[in-house]
């Protein structure tokens, strides 16, 4: 039976099953076990997953000024990518987590909430329930894994992750133990938990399953060849901006930021990258100017942690300044925000314009640096 639920677990993953299907359609799972190379499983012993911007948005640590005794709600606060449950569901194999929030205790709840409905055996469970051993702590993710290792070898592992490389790069640091990571910039989809396990099946270990952005808009083998070249990147000053503050500057509807202090006046006259911010700005009265125009939408090819567009910096003046000058209705109409909820200071913003595609990064206070490839800047 387990053999006959692993088989039935690979058909449902048609990239998976074409790496075996020769094999497969001649002898059971078993067979093609030994028929592979020796001491190597088709299925790894343990999918061990990545929460923030893997399976949900937004990060967690972007939902500040809660209650104390406050939880956040699995599809009101926090929703899931389209195809996890999905995944979750129906696959056999063991699974587990390796986290670095520093919201534990909201992650630990979301997983009790995250209920995988009607699943290969039927029935309903929950994440927490499927988990053989649950990693939620700050800190490097080798230290993760090393406690993961308890429940299998690092060579029977798939891991999935949003964040590839640099200060953050937990795929590249798994992957050093031995481990199979598989990068997920835009979440944890099908196609990434269909690249994975094929290249699970083809041996591939201590290595990083990279997302191609190029081939996937194509179509196609994700994974056929080698990595593309690298990028040049520029280095640029960037900011994050809640939604739909950053559609708005982007859309040339939001013209002046506000701030409680004068932020931007040490980029003044220079061009800045706007990142959109994983989380939603609480008050709503941006609608009073932007209700039904599409002013507040995302391009199709950006999503929330992507940085998107470019804007230039002008002047930063104190608000009262700048009302003596305006009316307030154009003050806030300016700002998309009423005046109770400006800050001091206000920035003038202009020239705004969406790059051809978001790229993915993290987000930090303030204004801060970031990578951006060249070519898109030249676009």
């Amino acid at each position: 039976p387990v053999a006959q639920r692993e088989r039935r677990s690979m058909l449902l993953r048609p990239a998976a099953a074409a790496a075996v299907v020769v094999v497969a359609a001649a002898a059971s799972m078993a067979e093609a076990l030994s028929a592979t190379s020796p001491g190597r499983s088709l299925l790894p012993k343990l999918v061990v997953l990545d929460l923030d911007a893997t399976l949900w948005l937004p990060e967690l640590y972007t939902l500040r000024g809660r209650p104390d005794n406050w939880m956040p709600q699995l599809g009101r606060d926090v929703k899931l990518f389209d195809d996890i449950r999905d995944l979750l569901a129906t696959t056999d194999v063991q699974l587990a987590v390796a986290s670095r929030t520093n919201r534990g205790a909201w992650a630990r709840n979301l997983l009790t909430q995250l209920r995988l409905e009607g699943g290969l055996e039927g029935g309903a469970t929950t994440l927490e329930d499927r988990c053989a051993s649950i990693q939620i702590f700050p800190g490097d993710k080798q230290q993760h894994f090393h406690r993961l290792r308890k429940v299998a070898r690092y060579d029977e592992m798939i891991f999935f992750d949003d964040a590839l490389d640099g200060r953050y790069g937990n795929c590249e640091r798994v992957a050093e133990l031995g481990v199979l990571a598989c990068h997920t910039p835009f979440g944890l989809t099908r196609e990434r938990w269909d690249a994975a396990f094929s290249a699970f099946a083809d041996g591939r270990r201590g290595e990083v399953v990279r997302f191609c952005q190029q081939q996937q808009r194509r179509g196609g083998n994700k994974e056929e060849g080698p990595p593309p070249p690298p990028t040049e990147m520029k280095t640029m000053k960037c900011v994050s901006l809640a939604m739909p503050f950053a559609a708005l500057v982007l859309n040339g509807r939001k013209t002046i930021e506000t701030r409680r202090s004068p932020i931007f006046r040490a980029v003044q006259g220079e061009t800045v990258a706007v990142r959109v911010g994983q989380k939603d700005w609480t008050d709503d009265a941006w609608k009073t100017w932007h209700d039904d125009d599409g002013a507040a939408r995302l391009p199709k090819n950006v999503r929330r942690g992507d940085i998107a567009g470019l804007v230039d910096v002008g002047a930063t003046r104190p608000l009262e300044d700048l009302a003596a000058e305006l009316d307030w209705p154009d003050v806030e109409r300016m700002a998309t925000a009423r005046r109770t909820n400006c800050g001091a200071f206000a920035t003038a913003l202009s020239n705004p314009r969406w790059l051809p595609r978001g790229i993915r990064t993290r987000g930090n206070p303030g204004i801060y640096s970031a990578q951006v490839p060249a070519d898109l800047l030249e676009q």
